[in-house]
């Protein structure tokens, strides 16, 4: 008799124990790994965008200069990329359809050309930037442009692992 007992009582013991248990894991289920733009401190547009206006210490209307020029900057990059996208496309192509060397070449040339406008258009919008600011805020250019740079060149020495099971 006494052994029955024990083995009810054991048995009411561990079916608690893995309600319990289940329970926990589907209470405490690990929440998903949010995307890269929407975890505070990550690198993305809208989070350097708040890097840059208190980098360089704007007030509210440079704040608004600066977001219609990196509108803008970004409008004239993503063109930039389109053209840049579909020459390569087309240079690629020209293995299956048998073009001239010469065209191959013409091709890469204006590959070269898109990336050329894409330094030049970066610079002019850098400069723009830099133009926007009063004296006392021209100190924290510099600051600003190693920021930038490194967001442009996407260094890795700066960002942090990705989540576990990722």
């Amino acid at each position: 008799m006494k052994k029955s007992n024990f083995y009810k009582y054991a048995l009411f013991f561990l079916i608690a124990l893995n309600i319990a248990l289940l329970s926990f894991v589907i209470i405490s289920k690990p929440q998903p790994p949010q995307p890269p733009f929407n975890r505070p401190n990550s690198p993305g547009p809208s989070s350097f965008m708040n890097q840059a206006t208190s980098i360089l210490r704007l007030d509210k209307a440079q704040a608004d200069s600066f977001s219609e020029l990196a509108k803008k900057h970004k409008q004239d990059m993503d063109l930039i990329n389109k053209e840049e996208a579909a020459l390569i496309n087309e240079y690629f192509e020209s293995l299956t359809n048998n073009f001239t060397e010469t065209h191959s070449d013409s091709l890469l040339q204006l590959i070269n050309d898109a990336n050329t406008k894409k330094l030049t258009v970066t610079f002019k919008h850098f400069e723009d930037i830099k133009g926007l600011l009063r004296d006392e805020q021209k100190s924290n250019f510099n600051r600003f442009m190693d920021r930038a740079l490194n967001n442009i060149l996407n260094n890795k020495g700066n960002t942090p692992p990705p989540p576990k099971g990722f």
